[in-house]
C-alpha cells in the first residue's frame, strides 16, 4: 500500500496527531497477494517535465484466471512498475510488466536525462533476469545475471531495441495521453546486461551526474557479482558498480553485446563502462545502496557494503568516491 498526504496550509493540524490511512489524500493498494506493491518508490521532479511518481511491485505475477486467483500456471515474480503523474490528482499513466518467471522487473529504477538534451529516460532493472551469455565463446545461461532496459518517455515514434541475436524489432509498448494534450510513448531504446551468474545486475539504479560534467550518468549496481569467472574458486558476493557516462554519445541499442573480439565473457558491461568500482571483500555486497553527495563543488558517488567485515563482523561500510 502507498499513501500520499499533502502538506498544505493546514499542516499545523497534524502536529502531534497520530495519522491513519483515513487521513491520507490518496491511497493506492496492491491488487495481488505477495505482490509487494510499494517495495520501492521514486518521485521525479524537474523544471522541464511534469512530476512523476513511480512505484515498484517486484513479485507481481502474470495470472491465468481473470480474477487472478492463484494457479500453478501463473508466471511468478515477473515484476511490475507503475508510473503515476504526480500532483493534486495523481493519475496512473502506465504499468510496465515483466514476462519471465522470477524476472523481478522494477527491482531497481531511475529517471534522468543521460543525453543532456532535455529528454526524459526511464531505466528499469530486472536483477534476477536470466541472460544468455558466452564464456570463451561457449554458450552459457547466466542465471540471475540481471538486465537493465532504458525507455524514452517522451518520443512520439516507435523505437528500436536490439535483441541478443542481433535482430531488431520496432517496439511500441505503450501509448498514453496526458491531460488529453500531450502524446507520450514508452519505447525501449537500450539494454544493458550483467556478466555473472547470480550477480543481480540492476538491483540498484541511479541517474545522477557523478563525473562532474553536468550531465546525468547511469550508475548500475550488481551487489552479488564476483570477479571470479568460475564463481567457485575465489570470493563470492563482492559486488560491483558500473558507471556509464552521459552525453550525446550515451549508449543505445544492445550496448553490452558489442564486445571486443578478445572478450572472455559476453555480455561485457565492464568494457562499456566509464568506470567500474568493485570490492575486494567477499560477501560484502558492495553496491547494495547508492546515492550522491556534493561537496567542495564536486559530485561524489556514495556506495554501501552492508555486510562488510572491515571493522567488525557484518558491521558494514560506506564508501565515498570522486570519479
Amino acid at each position: 500500500m502507498v499513501s500520499i498526504l499533502y502538506a498544505g496550509l493546514n499542516h499545523q493540524n497534524y502536529v502531534g496527531v497520530h495519522l491513519t490511512e483515513k487521513d491520507m489524500n490518496y491511497t493506492y493498494k496492491g491488487d495481488q497477494e505477495y505482490g509487494w506493491f510499494g517495495h520501492k518508490m521514486l518521485m521525479h521532479i524537474t523544471p522541464r517535465h511534469k512530476p512523476l511518481f513511480l512505484v515498484s511491485q517486484p513479485t507481481y505475477r502474470l495470472c491465468v484466471n481473470p480474477n487472478c486467483s492463484y494457479t500453478v500456471h501463473d508466471i511468478q515474480s515477473v515484476g511490475a512498475l507503475s508510473i503515476f503523474s504526480a500532483g493534486p490528482s495523481p493519475v496512473l499513466l502506465a504499468v510496465l510488466k515483466g514476462q519471465d518467471t522470477f524476472q523481478k522487473l522494477g527491482a531497481g529504477f531511475a529517471v534522468g536525462d543521460p543525453f543532456g538534451n532535455g529528454s526524459l529516460v526511464l531505466a528499469v532493472g530486472s536483477n534476477t533476469k536470466d541472460v544468455d551469455g558466452e564464456i570463451l565463446d561457449v554458450p552459457v545461461k547466466l542465471t540471475d545475471a540481471g538486465r537493465v532496459t532504458l525507455y524514452n518517455l517522451d518520443i512520439s515514434s516507435p523505437s528500436t531495441l536490439l535483441h541478443p541475436s542481433g535482430s531488431s524489432t520496432a517496439s511500441r509498448l505503450i501509448r498514453l495521453h496526458l491531460d488529453h494534450r500531450e502524446d507520450v510513448s514508452l519505447g525501449p531504446i537500450a539494454m544493458y546486461e550483467g556478466d555473472r551468474q547470480y550477480g543481480r545486475y540492476g538491483g540498484e539504479l541511479m541517474f545522477q551526474d557523478v563525473t562532474g560534467d553536468g550531465i546525468d550518468d547511469l550508475v548500475v549496481s550488481a551487489p552479488f557479482r564476483t570477479e571470479d569467472i568460475s564463481e567457485e574458486l575465489f570470493k563470492v558476493e563482492e559486488g560491483s558498480i558500473f558507471v556509464y557516462q552521459g552525453g550525446p554519445s550515451f549508449g543505445t541499442g544492445n550496448v553490452t553485446r558489442s564486445c571486443d573480439f578478445l572478450s572472455l565473457v559476453k555480455p561485457c558491461p565492464t568494457e562499456k563502462a566509464y568506470s567500474v568500482l568493485s570490492s575486494n571483500e567477499g560477501g560484502s555486497r558492495f553496491g547494495s545502496k547508492l546515492t550522491t553527495w556534493r561537496f567542495s563543488e564536486k559530485p561524489h558517488l556514495v556506495v554501501s557494503a552492508p555486510r562488510s567485515n572491515g571493522a567488525e563482523r557484518l558491521a558494514g561500510e560506506v564508501y565515498v568516491y570522486t570519479l
